[in-house]
């Protein structure tokens, strides 16, 4: 089954309508069928279709009688679509199923059908191979979990959009991702538990190889941890540790446990650097410190305590350091508005078939720059939010509009048209700004719907009361769905229907005090915007 779904999930076979014949014959809804009896032992398998290369090969053999070495030079042929040595092999397929017995007009249409399929069909070989790939990292995933989610951020501890994915997808799983530690951070990324990963230093920006290295070195040479921020200063050299690294460490949360807020240590780092440098000085000319022992830490290293950043720059600063928002992130205080938003998660914006689509985004913007063309000038956006990355083009006239909305680490919702090139395996992704709506218009895009209790005795007054209804709802014409509820008899069950959307309403408290009257009361009409039904009056009950 994972063979053949690494075959069949690929843009071709999807547009094509092959994935679903397969499916649909797997499971009993579409009868199988095959070309011809001869072909069914190389098309058992796949349900009487042509999936994979080698069956085209084997069909070749078997119909055209091919040699394994003609059937090799099809295969060339169909995949590049090469339509002169197409043509030669045709005749040569007819010509050999007549030798066979088989009827000319049925080969020659085998043949074309065969060709189609080969536009889309995937090497088995290739197929078996990442199948199984597939299968062990699978099996790895569910039994050690922990162990496979640190390895995947290993190996792409530098490629911020992949750490970004597994960060989110560990939440989902209950596993936690600390910030990073120079008291239990390892070069890469660490197991604590088996709910609790520690970010890696290498992952932290512009700290390098060498530098983490040095770090887990030295504390393994204290016994394991830097117990004072003066034990940390002193034992590292002026190579390892310089004012650069010591912001980005800071700044990460990598010096958290170290006693002092961050504040303090960005504030002091010129004379913890010099505390340092002379450490290291000593050390090298063979002296000691005069004052020894973790009780004189206030005489070794002291600097003064001081006001810690807010957590808005706590943020900003982590993201600049480690490329993503690791302890919160920007988004989450809009995550129950978001839950009543028509929204497209930026990992799945690619939906696999779509060659053009609009979503909406919400993203906080990373970063503006600006892009010279043969055909002008245009401009790229970078933003974010929870599962990734991209850039959206906006062109010159767009950004005339848009221009005062985009402000740095500014939270909005970004209208997206997506053009996707698809060729053989590989996708190419393009984005264009079609709007922005900043953060006090978010309301705007919470779902909302109409909800109308036709208070009616018999079916005739039913009848004239929708008819009423219907009238009133022309007049507030918009984009948001009406409910209508009823019964039948009194206190019999409720009865209720979604009316057409050509009566879709806009969000108008007049329009509930309209209807409100024609129904009898104001309570029978009721907007629902999100989770929260709302009255044309405060104090009437919902």
């Amino acid at each position: 089954d994972i063979v053949a779904i690494v075959a069949l999930y690929r843009p071709g076979p999807l547009e094509s309508g092959m994935t679903e014949s397969y499916v649909k014959r797997k499971s009993g809804e579409m009868r199988v069928e095959y070309p011809h009896i001869s072909l069914e032992p190389i098309l058992k398998d796949t349900y009487g279709t042509f999936v994979y290369q080698e069956q085209i090969m084997l069909a070749s053999q078997i119909i055209g009688g091919f040699t394994l070495a003609e059937a090799d030079t099809l295969r060339k042929a169909m995949g590049k679509k090469n339509a002169e040595e197409m043509a030669k092999m045709k005749t040569k397929f007819v010509d050999g199923a007549k030798e066979k017995k088989f009827q000319e007009k049925w080969a020659s249409e085998l043949f074309d059908n065969m060709a189609e399929f080969a536009k889309y069909g995937f090497n088995k070989s290739h197929s078996a191979a990442y199948g199984l790939i597939t299968y062990q990292t699978a099996y790895l995933k569910v039994n050690y979990t922990i162990e496979f989610l640190k390895a995947s951020m290993d190996a792409d501890i530098g490629d911020t959009d992949k750490i970004i994915g597994y960060i989110n997808h560990a939440k989902e799983l209950g596993i936690t991702v600390l910030p990073p530690d120079v008291n239990e951070s390892d070069v890469y990324f660490t197991i604590l538990d088996d709910h609790r990963l520690r970010f890696g230093l290498l992952g932290i920006k512009g700290l390098g190889e060498a530098p983490a290295k040095a770090i887990v070195a030295a504390r393994a040479e204290l016994g394991g941890r830097f117990k004072t921020l003066a034990d940390f200063a002193e034992s590292l050299d002026t190579k390892t540790l310089n004012r650069r690294m010591l912001d980005a460490l800071t700044f990460a949360g990598a010096t958290d446990s170290l006693g002092y807020p961050r504040a303090a240590i960005v504030q002091a780092a010129d004379e913890i650097l010099k505390f340092s440098a002379a450490a290291h000085l000593d050390r090298s000319s063979g002296q000691s410190s005069l004052f020894g022992g973790d009780d004189a830490e206030t005489a070794r290293l002291q600097i003064p305590m001081a006001k810690e950043f807010s957590e808005e720059e706590k943020l900003l600063k982590e993201k600049q350091t480690l490329g993503l928002y690791l302890t919160s992130h920007p988004l989450d205080r809009f995550d129950e508005m978001a839950e009543h938003m028509r929204l497209t998660k930026i990992t799945e914006i690619d939906d696999g078939v779509s060659k053009e689509r609009r979503v909406s985004v919400l993203a906080v913007i990373d970063a503006l720059r600006t892009v010279t063309s043969k055909r002008g000038a245009f401009y790229l956006l970078k933003i974010a939010d929870k599962t990734g990355q991209i850039e959206v083009r906006i062109f010159q006239n767009m950004f005339e509009q848009v221009k005062n909305q985009i402000k740095e680490n500014a939270c909005a919702i970004f209208d997206i048209r997506v053009q996707a090139f698809r060729e053989e395996e590989v996708t190419t992704m393009n984005y264009a700004l079609a709007a922005i709506v900043p953060e006090e218009k978010f309301t705007d895009r919470v779902e909302k719907s109409l909800h109308l209790y036709l208070n009616v005795k018999t079916a005739e007054d039913l009848q004239n009361m929708i008819g009423r209804v219907k009238t009133t709802l022309r007049k507030y014409s918009g984009n948001n769905p009406v409910f209508l509820y009823w019964r039948e008899v009194e206190n019999g069950p409720l009865q209720s229907i979604k009316a057409h959307s050509s009566f879709c309403v806009r969000y108008d408290k007049l329009l509930l005090k309209d209807v409100g009257q024609l129904l009898g009361a104001e309570k029978y009409a009721l907007f629902k915007v999100g989770g929260v039904m709302e009255a044309a009056a405060a104090g009437v009950p919902a």
